[in-house]
């Protein structure tokens, strides 16, 4: 199992098989949302009717005590648990219901998760997040799919299991699912002050990770240093373990050397979760630039993906353009003119619906057809090109307002630099604009000067690192980049870490 194959997994409807008994509570009550609200950690001020979202319950220190969906109906709410934390839940929930207008019961169903990112109509469906893309959590019905997940591999993709993601005895923010549950911006919930002090200063103390590398469960990692880098938390198969990586080692695309039974060997870890959340149109989006890919040495595979791109957004015309192209190399004219009826349906100006299906009524001998086809794609070119137009204009309007605002900022810059020649801000700002101007030279010198000032401002080292590529000074690049890297991982500031890694490993 590869990340590759596993990214594969999300673009097919899926049965998510967790071996895993569930229970489901129901809350009725005028109060259940606002009791709901002050009880778990995400917030559901925006879950609409037949869908939810991934919650918790966590207690004052921060540490994980469940972790569940809920799903909203016109009725009531529902709580969707591992049995074995059903019990405990129910108990801590009916602790609080004093005199709100809440009844909470068992609900008994069989309930079923399925991967399915495309859209459905059914109204006894739930729409949630499921192992990171859209799926639906069934009471009682079975739908129809292509595939089933196994524990493993929905567990990587983010589906929430005791043990393999998440555990008792985490801190919430040690779990890469706390970016599934927890909103800071919801108002007050038990253990929010303590996550937000974790979150809001340098961040989780260690990072889940996929390594492709044997250990014992429960194991700490060495690296070649014999300094410890992380924790095993769970070992999935001979060659593949999730690993809790200290902050300081914690930086995407980096290759760390670790210890292991066999001798040291290098490897880049794989941050949880694999893949970022996706809505329906940007993992069609996504499945249309693979399919792209594809087209170049399959066009047959490559209208397979084109059609799965539809069907999980029907609106998503570059996939209606170039499947229409592919039916049209492998001769299904009917069916090309049929497609580009339905492009036409979401845009009647689009040249290449125009196009094809003049192509396409020209080899089935419709002469006439061809033809006004053809003139209505001459139209639409001429209303594309005033479209290109003003948004060219529309453009250079926006790149001007910008280039005013840089100008205003140096000039203060510069201002600042008058009464005090020393100060930080003023000499990284007088370097970033230098940098975004390809004044790479002079970016240099503000910016080590900012450096000497004060050599733990992360930011500093990334943007003299791109201007030390901008002057074409590579090796010089390479060191401030791996000097900025450790000041960064120090400091618990990821963000810049991750990007002078990235910048890094394009050098190397």
């Amino acid at each position: 199992m590869s990340v590759q194959e596993l990214k594969a997994k999300r673009y097919v409807p899926a049965l998510i098989s967790t071996k895993v008994e569930w229970a489901v509570l129901r809350l009725d009550g005028e109060d259940t949302q606002r009791f709901l609200q002050g009880q778990t950690t995400n917030d559901l001020s925006g879950v609409v009717e037949q869908s939810g979202v991934m919650n918790a319950r966590i207690d004052r220190s921060g540490k994980i005590q469940s972790i569940f969906y809920t799903l909203r109906t016109a009725d009531c709410w529902y709580l969707v648990i591992d049995k074995s934390f059903a019990d405990s839940l129910q108990n801590e929930l009916n602790k609080f219901i004093i005199m709100d207008d809440v009844e909470l019961s068992v609900y008994a169903t069989d309930v079923r998760f399925y991967v399915y990112p495309q859209k459905i109509q059914e109204k006894n469906y739930f729409e949630v997040s499921l192992a990171g893309v859209p799926g639906v959590i069934t009471f009682g019905e079975q739908l129809e799919v292509l595939d089933e997940l196994t524990i493993s591999e929905s567990g990587l993709l983010g589906f929430p299991i005791f043990g393999l993601n998440w555990t008792n005895e985490q801190l919430v923010t040690d779990s890469f699912l706390h970016k599934e549950v927890i909103s800071l911006t919801k108002g007050c919930f038990l253990g929010q002050e303590v996550v937000a002090k974790i979150l809001n200063n340098r961040g989780s103390a260690v990072y889940p990770a996929l390594i492709e590398e044997s250990f014992l469960e429960g194991s700490d990692v060495y690296n070649a240093e014999g300094e410890k880098i992380g924790k095993v938390t769970c070992s999935l198969s001979s060659d593949l373990s999730i690993v809790a990586i200290s902050r300081k080692y914690a930086v995407k695309n980096r290759k760390l050397t670790v210890k292991t039974e066999k001798g040291l060997r290098e490897t880049i870890p794989s941050y949880l979760p694999l893949f970022e959340k996706k809505t329906r149109r940007e993992l069609s989006e996504e499945l249309f630039e693979f399919a792209s890919e594809v087209f170049r040495y399959d066009e047959e595979d490559a209208a397979r993906w084109f059609e799965r791109a539809i069907e999980i957004d029907p609106e998503n015309q570059d996939a209606c353009e170039s499947l229409g192209v592919c039916l049209g190399r492998m001769g299904l004219f009917e069916r090309g003119i049929e497609l580009m009826d339905k492009l036409l349906m979401l845009n009647p100006d689009s040249v290449m619906a125009h196009t094809n299906k003049s192509l396409f009524l020209m080899k089935l001998g419709k002469i006439e057809e061809a033809e006004e086809e053809k003139s209505l794609a001459t139209v639409a070119g001429f209303k594309q090109l005033g479209a290109e137009s003003r948004q060219k204009k529309n453009q250079e309007e926006q790149s001007k307002r910008e280039s005013e605002e840089l100008e205003r900022k140096k000039d203060m810059f510069l201002q600042v630099l008058e009464i005090d020649n020393d100060d930080i801000i003023a000499n990284f700002g007088l370097g970033e604009y230098s940098y975004k101007v390809k004044d790479y030279e002079r970016a240099i010198g503000y910016l080590e000067k900012t450096l000497t000032l004060d050599p733990k401002y992360s930011r500093a080292y990334l943007i003299l690192g791109k201007s030390l590529i901008g002057a074409n000074k590579k090796d010089q690049a390479i060191k401030i980049f791996n000097e900025g890297i450790e000041v960064a991982t120090t400091k618990g500031e990821l963000m810049p870490a991750n990007e002078m890694q990235e910048q890094l490993s394009n050098l190397q």
